[in-house]
């Protein structure tokens, strides 16, 4: 957008873009989801004089010169001035009377002050159908900076014929007017506004209503793994030695968002999670109950953590000794019932003790929403807690070119720390659904019409990755989803509702397929119960990070390039790990824990590292074989809802070879400011010492100035 077209919005709102100009040391771009704005260029004069006579206290963006350092904070606080959120490049929305801003053009660190505009405020969909439709009504989340009083933005809507739907502490979903939109950005307490956005259950329907589950028997594809008992999922996911190490989740509390489990009641509960269950919440819509109606929480619930007695120990859950606790969100008409404000979903379960929470759920969105960043500040307030969300089923070859297309990852899956989970095929050649994936569409454009997509089986093999499954980047260009795990005829637990569904074909009146990301997060995150369990019990760790717990699930994952279909023209997988279709790859328990040819070594580090801080961890490499994994996770600080760039604190992966050379992340060839996953595989590595070394380029919004992280590196190292 040009910054005539931005000053032209402002002024129809009856306001004026107040700013002064400093000297260009550092960048002139300040980058917000309404438009890109260039401070060198926006000059406006301002009456410094009136501004110091006033009281009131406005919010403004403060651009400094460079990399924010730690005293700068503390000069300007003792002028008054608070810190709000952080907004790419090395700029910040604050919080200060007036009378204090007239004084801030003088500090020699600040190279630009703008008021923060109504016209930053708002979506830019919601300003473009504004203007087209502005007698329409339309559901609007909005968010009010810290602190500030909902009164008023309350008796705004209530003028103005609207109603508040979901009164949150800090994000309120309201329906209104279009045409009074402008009124709520005008007012101080507003920090954005965004549509609300439905959400779905992310298992795939994969019979459109035509096809019938639980047909045929198919063939095995090429050099698959045997396909015996691999039913549930689990199997692949390689979990045998974690078990002989009773890893099996004990002690481990696990919450779920979800349509509920079984009939609802602990005293009357499928035999599969007699004993499993710590609590259970009935959220939805004018409920009173936990139950399943519909099946999906319970299936989800199963593949997690379900004991298995209907079979004799055969279909249990990845971590069939952890407990569950069941958000229910079903309500009134099926409608599912989540606050906008993601803290109030997990906070409480939080206080409960649980500390991994799986979410099968979101919406097709893929702009970093509000979703999204209370998501990021949840995890970044309770660094304990690992939050994973499936990425989505929207991936489609729309171009047919026999590879599924990018940018179709959905919210909450885009937020930065939470884990997010695509789908590879599981490997099951009799029940559920049998099917080429050319075959699943019967009406209209079949998005999956190209070859070799479309001969493809729906699980039959290993190294698939499904095509439904939602591929990456983030609109900012972040590499999600982060790991996959089977997702294709999954069977697991069956309410017992009377109106649940058979979703993909019933095996029996216990037991249900399905498929979808849906199916393989709860893999990942009973997974994630037996790495937490793992540093807790086995390396005796009294606080487990979820940065550690996802380090170390994405540094021993099995990098399935170049995909089922080989090294051929269509690459299902078109380049190594990490990459947008897989992440880091299919996950593996023991291979992550216990692989006999490969040490683990790792860092939990709560503290963390200020800007230009850094550490060095000197490794020496034994075993030229076995590939050297490093991989640095971090739970950074959230978002601005308004920054169109979304990494805020930054630090930098690299390694330094026994021969001299400067190994980069993510497969780049200079350092990342993108993503707060970083990672180096070294093939064949020299023998000799590697220096991995962690930096911190820029760390606007650290705890006590510091970014906490995680590191975790493997291989034939000593």
């Amino acid at each position: 957008m040009s910054r005539y077209a931005m000053l032209l919005a402002v002024v129809v709102w009856g306001s004026v873009v107040v700013h002064e100009v400093f000297a260009t040391e550092s960048s002139s771009f300040i980058y917000l989801k309404t438009g890109t704005l260039d401070t060198s260029q926006a000059q406006v004069s301002v009456d410094l004089q009136a501004l110091s006579r006033s009281t009131k206290y406005k919010y403004y963006l403060v651009q400094f010169k460079g990399a924010f350092q730690k005293d700068y904070a503390t000069q300007l606080k003792k002028l008054g001035v608070e810190f709000v959120h952080y907004i790419p490049d090395h700029a910040f929305i604050v919080k200060a009377q007036e009378k204090v801003r007239a004084h801030l053009g003088t500090v020699s660190f600040i190279r630009w002050i703008g008021n923060y505009e109504p016209f930053y405020k708002m979506d830019a969909t919601l300003q473009a159908r504004e203007a087209k439709n502005p007698e329409s009504r339309v559901m609007v989340n909005v968010r009010l900076f810290p602190g500030e009083n909902k009164a008023a933005l309350k008796k705004v809507v209530e003028a103005h014929e609207g109603k508040v739907l979901q009164d949150g502490k800090r994000v309120i979903q309201i329906e209104i007017l279009r045409k009074y939109l402008g009124d709520l950005a005008e007012l101080t307490s507003v920090e954005w506004m965004e549509p609300a956005k439905a959400l779905e259950l992310f298992h795939f329907t994969i019979d459109n209503g035509r096809l019938k589950p639980g047909e045929g028997k198919v063939e095995a594809g090429e050099n698959p793994i045997e396909a015996v008992d691999t039913e549930t999922g689990v199997k692949l996911l390689e979990v045998a030695t974690a078990y002989e190490h009773n890893l099996k989740g004990s002690g481990q509390l696990v919450a779920v968002a979800d349509t509920g489990l079984d009939l609802g009641d602990s005293r009357n509960l499928s035999d599969d999670f007699r004993d499993a269950v710590y609590a259970g919440y009935a959220l939805g819509f004018l409920s009173s109950s936990w139950e399943d109606a519909m099946g999906h929480g319970t299936h989800v619930s199963g593949s997690i953590l379900g004991r298995g007695r209907y079979s004799n120990g055969r279909f249990v859950g990845v971590a069939p000794e952890a407990q569950l606790i069941m958000q229910g969100v079903m309500g009134f008409l099926g409608l599912m019932m989540i606050p906008p404000d993601l803290n109030e979903l997990f906070e409480p379960v939080y206080k409960d003790g649980a500390r991994i929470h799986s979410n099968s759920w979101g919406s097709q969105s893929v702009e970093y929403d509000q979703a999204s960043q209370t998501a990021d500040e949840f995890i970044w307030n309770h660094p304990d807690m690992l939050v994973v969300f499936a990425a989505g089923n929207s991936g489609v070859d729309a171009n047919k070119d026999g590879v599924i297309d990018d940018h179709s990852l959905g919210t909450p899956a885009n937020a930065k720390n939470v884990l997010t989970v695509g789908a590879s095929e599981n490997v099951v050649l009799e029940g559920g659904i049998q099917k080429k994936w050319g075959e699943v569409i019967k009406e209209g454009d079949n998005p999956w019409a190209a070859e070799p997509i479309a001969s493809d089986l729906v699980s039959n093999h290993q190294n698939g990755i499904a095509a439904f499954s939602s591929r990456g980047p983030t609109s900012d260009g972040r590499l999600k989803p982060e790991i996959v795990a089977p997702g294709t005829n999954i069977l697991s637990a069956r309410s017992h509702h009377k109106e649940a569904q058979d979703l993909w074909g019933k095996y029996n009146e216990h037991y249900v397929w399905c498929g979808g990301t849906s199916m393989s997060t709860p893999l990942v995150s009973g997974a994630s119960v037996l790495v937490r369990q793992y540093y807790q019990t086995v390396m005796k760790e009294g606080r487990v990070s979820a940065a550690l717990v996802k380090a170390t699930l994405l540094n021993g994952a099995i990098d399935l390039y170049p995909g089922q279909f080989g090294n051929i023209g269509f690459k299902e997988i078109p380049a190594k790990r990490p990459n947008i279709h897989e992440g880091w790859g299919r996950l593996s328990v023991d291979k992550t824990l216990f692989s006999k040819d490969r040490s683990l070594k790792y860092d939990d580090v709560w503290k963390g590292l200020a800007t230009g801080e850094s550490e060095s961890y000197p490794i020496r490499v034994l075993n030229a074989k076995e590939t050297l994994k490093v991989t640095l996770t971090y739970t950074d600080h959230p978002a601005a809802a308004a920054a169109q760039k979304v990494l805020v604190n930054d630090l930098d992966l690299t390694i330094q070879t026994p021969s001299g050379k400067t190994l980069y992340p993510n497969g780049g060839s200079e350092a990342d400011h993108i993503n707060n996953v970083e990672g180096i595989d070294v093939e064949h590595p020299e023998k000799g010492v590697y220096t991995v070394k962690v930096s911190a380029y820029d760390v606007p919004s650290g705890k006590e100035g510091a970014q906490p992280y995680a590191l975790v590196i493997s291989g034939g190292i000593e």
